[in-house]
Order: structure tokens, then C-alpha cells, then sequence
């Protein structure tokens, strides 16, 4: 049985918008201006490893962990309040279900991926979530598409991605599997041409997409 690895933000849910405008805001208010290159490197990655880059390179008036908290904490607040789905994705899990095996792979906490899939009614369809617990290093690394492989019991061969950002889309052919790059969802211009198939959304995702891929 072949599987399919979904990352959650940026390719089943829509929220690097939010995520970035949460964190240019509240990093203002401490006297930190965000650059198009600090949104560039951060895309795609867990708070924790986001923030600890900005970190390095930016001098911040308060310590690491009350900045996580209070980050963290509005845009978990913001995204309830209004959840933006990648279009298709709905769709295109409740049909690819019924060929695949799926699992959700993502740099957020189980309780928030949880919460999203659940929210959007697909939860029922994924055989298993990896979050940013069940790791210790964020995407690039491969460590999380390795421990999915692990979980599922599966080779690499037998494996596809999808995924919307540079790290993930290296975690993921570092993981040797091959990679589907939703595009829709890249808005802050991260270079994505690695990815094996590169699609605007879910809308044109079918088997027969899949099946051409792997062949």
C-alpha cells in the first residue's frame, strides 16, 4: 500500500499569511522590524526553530521563551477564528483516501494539527499525525519523513509528499521520497524548483496524477 505525507500549514490550510503578519506585528512592538528575507527564511518552519533564527539575528528585549508563548498564542487564536483551506485539499483527501494511506507531518504541535484536520472534517482519513513533539529537529532536516517512513512501515519508493516550502520540500527528497510542491501557498518567493511535480493547489490532484508521478 502506498502513502501519502501531508505537511498541514501552507498545503492543506492556508496560514503563513497569518503567521507572518502575527509575527511582524508583535515583534514591532518590541522595536524588531521583520525583513522579506526574515519571512523567506522562517516560511515552512516550527515557531521554535523560526525563532530561535531571528534570534540570532536580531537583538530581542525580552527572553526566547516569553516571545514563543506570546507568539505563539495569537496566531493559535487567530487561525481559530478564521481557518483559510488550500483549495481542493478537502476534496482531494477525502479522494485519494480511498487508494492511499495517508499521514499528516507537520512542524505544529499534535493538538493543533489535530484541532485543523478535525475543523475541516478529514481527521477520519489520516492513519497517523507527527508533530513538533515527536522530533527533534524542524524540516530541512529529514528526521520527520524518516520517522513517518518508520511509522508506516514503508520505503521511501513507496511514499509521496506534499509539502509548500524549502525545508520541507528538502526534508522530503533528503528522505528520499519524492515531492509534490503546492505553489498557491508560496508567498514569500522561496525557491521550490527541487520538488518533483509542482501544482497551484489540490483542485488537479488525482490518482492518475499520482500513479503518472511514481511511473
Amino acid at each position: 500500500m502506498q502513502w501519502l505525507f501531508f505537511d498541514l500549514d501552507g498545503t492543506i490550510i492556508d496560514t503563513e499569511p497569518v503567521a507572518a503578519a502575527t509575527g511582524k506585528e508583535l515583534l514591532a512592538a518590541m522595536g524588531i522590524q521583520l525583513t522579506q528575507e526574515d519571512a523567506r527564511l522562517v516560511s515552512g518552519r516550527t515557531w521554535h526553530s523560526a525563532l530561535t533564527l531571528l534570534y540570532a539575528r536580531h537583538t530581542f528585549p525580552q527572553p526566547f521563551d516569553t516571545t514563543f508563548h506570546s507568539i505563539r498564542d495569537v496566531y493559535r487564536a487567530r487561525i481559530e477564528s478564521n481557518l483559510v483551506v488550500v483549495p481542493g485539499s478537502i476534496e482531494a483527501i477525502q479522494e485519494l483516501s480511498k487508494t492511499y494511506k495517508m499521514a499528516c507531518v507537520s512542524g505544529s504541535r499534535r493538538s493543533e494539527i489535530t484541532w485543523a484536520l478535525e475543523h475541516i472534517d478529514v481527521m477520519r482519513h489520516f492513519s497517523f499525525i507527527l508533530g513538533c513533539e515527536d522530533y527533534t529537529e524542524s524540516k530541512p532536516n529529514p528526521e520527520s519523513y524518516l520517522l513517518a517512513l518508520n511509522r508506516a512501515q514503508c520505503t521511501a519508493q513507496d511514499a509521496i509528499v506534499f509539502e509548500d516550502s524549502a525545508p520541507g520540500i528538502a526534508a522530503g527528497i533528503a528522505a528520499g521520497i519524492q515531492v509534490v510542491c503546492i505553489t498557491s501557498t508560496n508567498h514569500f518567493g522561496q525557491d521550490t524548483q527541487s520538488a518533483h511535480l509542482h501544482v497551484p493547489d489540490f483542485r488537479s490532484v488525482t490518482p492518475q496524477l499520482l500513479a503518472s508521478l511514481k511511473n
